[in-house]
């Protein structure tokens, strides 16, 4: 998910994210998985916050390192 600059800090992130999780789990989903910027701190904040660990490994994308976050849903 991506906010446009404008769009960030009105806790829309949060709410986007929070619907994304409650429709995986109510499709009984196990995990969750995506991947970020170094340069998304507010974002790793976010997804750390909601309880992602970082995974190893990267994923390059359009010539940027992408970190790699799961989160699991049990």
């Amino acid at each position: 998910m991506y906010l446009r600059p404008d769009a960030r800090g009105r806790g829309l992130g949060r709410e986007l994210l929070g619907i994304a999780l409650d429709w995986a789990r109510a499709h009984d989903m196990s995990a969750v998985r995506l991947d970020t910027s170094e340069r998304m701190v507010a974002a790793r904040r976010l997804y750390e916050a909601h309880g992602f660990a970082r995974m190893p490994g990267d994923a390059p994308r359009q010539g940027q390192c992408r970190l790699l976050y799961e989160l699991r849903l049990s």
